[in-house]
This record gives C-alpha cells, sequence and structure tokens, in this order.
C-alpha cells in the first residue's frame, strides 16, 4: 500500500482534522488554527479515540463520537445527516485513518468548509512507529493494519501528536497547561500497559495465536506470540469471502493438533466459518477470547487494554 504522508491545507480560521498519527518520524504538528479559549468542540470517528482526547483534553474538549457502540462496525456505518452536521460545526475533526473509518472522511470531504481545515495524515507516522519498535512488522497482517490502538508505541505518538494540536488550539495559558497535564495521564497508562506487556511476556512469549481477524494482531505481537492464521486465511477475511475447504482443514489440523494456544475472535464478526474453528478450539479443549476491536461502551482504554492483555496470559498459561 501506498504511504500517505501528512498533508496540510491552511487558512486564517482553520479547523483541524486529526487522523490518528502514531510514531515520531515527524515533528509535533504546526497547527494553524485560530486559538479560543475553549472548550474544544472535537467529533471523533469512533469511541476508542473519542476516550483517548477526552481523557487529554479534559474540560477544555466537548468530544462527540460519530460512532457510539464498539458494536456498530466502521467498515459498514452509514453515515447520516445528523453526522454530517456534528462535522460541519467541529472545531477539530478525528479519524483514524487507513481505510478503517471511510465514512469520515467523507464527511469530512463534504463539509462546506472543506477547504479550512489543517488535514493530518498518519500513514508515514505508523510506518515509522512500527520501525521504530524495532522493524519487527514485515508481517502483511501487521503492515498496513489500521487498528493502531492495539499497538502501545503507536498509541503513545498520537496521544503526543493530539496534544500538541489541543494546546496549539487553545488561547489560555491555563488550558494549555490542562493539556499537557491530561497527555502526562495518558502517557502514563500506556508506560503502565507497556510494562504489564513486558512482564506478561513471561508467560505469552513463543505461544501460538490463531486470529480470526487481524485487528489484535499487533498485541499478539508485542507479546512475544506466534500469528499461526494462515496466509490464505487472512487474504479471505480481507476480501470479506469464505476461506477454501482445505484451507479450513489446515486450520482444523492445527486446533486438533493442539498446535495453537489459543483462538482469538471479534464480537462484532462471527461468521459460519468463524464459529466452525470455535467448534473445533472446543472440543481440543484450546481457549477461545471473544475480543472487541474498539472500546466497549463505558469503558476506558487503559482498564480495557489491561483486560485484554490479562485475558490472554490467562488462557494460554
Amino acid at each position: 500500500m501506498a504511504n500517505k504522508l501528512w498533508t496540510r491545507a491552511l487558512a486564517a480560521t482553520a479547523t483541524l482534522t486529526l487522523l490518528a498519527g502514531t510514531a515520531a518520524c515527524t515533528a509535533k504538528p504546526q497547527v494553524h488554527f485560530t486559538p479560543k479559549a475553549g472548550p474544544l468542540n472535537v467529533v471523533v470517528s469512533i469511541p476508542v479515540w473519542a476516550n483517548i482526547v477526552e481523557q487529554i483534553g479534559g474540560r477544555y474538549v466537548v468530544v462527540k463520537p460519530v460512532i457510539h457502540s464498539s458494536m456498530q462496525d466502521p467498515h459498514s456505518y452509514s453515515a447520516s445527516a445528523r453526522d454530517q452536521l456534528l462535522v460541519n460545526q467541529a472545531d477539530i475533526t478525528f479519524n483514524n485513518g487507513f481505510g478503517y473509518d471511510d465514512f469520515f472522511s467523507a464527511l469530512a470531504k463534504a463539509s462546506p468548509n472543506l477547504d479550512q481545515r489543517l488535514k493530518l495524515h498518519a500513514w508515514c507516522e505508523s510506518v515509522c512507529a512500527l520501525m521504530a519498535a524495532g522493524g519487527g512488522y514485515s508481517d502483511t497482517i501487521l503492515t498496513g493494519n489500521p487498528h493502531v490502538w492495539f499497538h502501545l508505541v503507536s498509541t503513545a505518538s498520537t496521544v503526543k501528536h493530539t496534544a500538541a494540536a489541543l494546546e496549539s488550539s487553545l488561547s489560555s495559558t491555563d488550558g494549555k497547561a490542562a493539556i499537557r497535564a491530561g497527555e502526562q495521564r495518558v502517557l502514563n497508562q500506556v508506560a503502565e500497559l507497556q510494562k504489564i506487556e513486558r512482564v506478561s511476556r513471561a508467560t505469552t512469549k513463543g505461544k501460538n495465536a490463531l486470529l480470526t481477524e487481524g485487528f489484535a494482531a499487533y498485541l499478539v505481537h508485542d507479546l512475544g506470540m506466534k500469528n499461526v492464521t494462515p496466509q490464505s486465511f487472512r487474504n479471505a477475511v480481507e476480501n470479506e469471502a469464505d476461506a477454501a475447504p482445505r484451507v479450513m482443514n489446515q486450520l482444523r489440523k492445527q486446533i486438533l493438533g493442539h498446535r495453537v494456544s489459543v483462538v482469538i475472535t471479534n464480537k462484532l464478526t462471527n461468521t459460519s466459518q468463524t464459529d466452525q474453528l470455535v467448534a473445533w478450539a472446543k472440543q481440543a479443549g484450546v481457549p477461545v477470547l471473544n475480543f472487541t476491536e474498539s472500546l466497549p461502551n463505558g469503558q476506558n482504554y487503559s482498564h480495557w487494554m489491561t483486560s485484554n492483555i490479562k485475558k490472554i496470559v490467562t488462557a494460554v498459561k
């Protein structure tokens, strides 16, 4: 896939579009925005980034997610006139990018102030984050994977870029200080998650994970686990097609032959084939974890990711 570089469209009274960025391959963004006292009206595509922006901005932001539930699929979400109005009235819009939430990109393009918006495209940032993490992301299920909130290095960098943008968009000294404090609180949470990951590797390193979808691939990789999902199955999932019978037979042998330590599924998308994989896992006594790919309702990012890690550790012991 082609890299999407940071691009900028400037105006005297610009609004800011942030596509969830990752890794420090560029300096903090120079945000061309007429500062205001706050609170900043921030419209976000999906719940996980809404939660993180809220934690950074505190009372200096009013965050309105377009998608409210982790059980709504961004790939198939149909935007409404209300959603368009939210985007039109936003001071700041924030979406994930990487093809994950194209509905939001369409809303931004349809906004009457399209030419008055600073756009930050994060593909370059993601690639740099993965390289900075050690260059171990050549696997195609990781390269280009849009679920970057499962990769803590990427999340930390997104927090930094987001805080820089929010701070630059506020006019008051108190507001700027509050954003910096919010940034540090969230970065501390991410650092604690990274510590939990490191400790957990004593249990998870070298264990085999079968993923019915690639959303948790970053987390599995960073826990030192082996992703043993066949490439042919990954391709079928990516193309929203059924895997060939020979591929399913390969998976059956992997599971029943106890060459899989854990099966991780997506609560949002169950198919007859994923149900079959779960049935084989239960037959073989292989643990099955049914995760959500985005933040569940009412949860905090840090608590959610801690729970995900601990569930994997418990499953593979």
